[in-house]
């Protein structure tokens, strides 16, 4: 074989080895934007990723990030930063407050009967009730249906009963005005 034709065909094995080799991906994070409920989280992860992944939060009064895990703190934005090596990757997450719902500010019932209203939250948490009255209207928190809770009044005696429903997230609260009569 002639010099020429040995080097052009080194050149096409070297370029064929080359072809063949598994290419590297580029790291990648698992998404691009998050909506999330004040309390909610996230979990985050990038793939390809040889060298170690740097978190941080353009605001962590808005969103923390941990090994990844975004936990949302306060409603607003944040982009949430995963650095590997020189590569800066980006995830924008947006938190709304969990609205706390509440159908009615006065209830009127008589003396042995009940009412229940369904309270709310609108994400995660949990809600508290607090009763300035028990001798005229009892109170029971029912058991949740995803973010609804029922709340039972029962008319006790004559009178007026202020109830206080908080959410046990971001202390948003509410009252109803409760008149029980005869």
């Amino acid at each position: 074989m002639t010099k020429k034709r040995c080097s052009l065909l080194l050149l096409i094995v070297c370029f064929v080895l080359v072809l063949a080799l598994p290419s590297q991906a580029a790291p990648r994070l698992s998404q691009k934007s998050a909506n999330l409920l004040v309390g909610e989280s996230v979990q985050l992860n990038v793939s390809g990723a040889k060298k170690p992944v740097v978190w941080s939060s353009s605001d962590k009064s808005v969103a923390r990030v941990r090994s990844g895990l975004v936990k949302a703190r306060k409603a607003g934005r944040a982009v949430i930063v995963a650095k590997v090596g020189k590569r800066r990757l980006t995830c924008s997450v947006t938190v709304k407050a969990s609205a706390l719902k509440v159908p009615v500010s006065t209830v009127t019932i008589k003396a042995g009967k009940k009412r229940t209203i369904k309270v709310s939250l609108g994400g995660y948490g949990r809600i508290n009730v607090a009763n300035d009255n028990s001798e005229a209207a009892h109170i029971e928190l029912g058991k949740p249906k995803d973010t609804v809770f029922p709340v039972t009044i029962y008319g006790r005696s004559k009178g007026i009963s202020v109830i206080e429903i908080t959410s046990s997230l971001n202390k948003k609260k509410s009252v109803i005005r409760v008149t029980v009569t005869d």
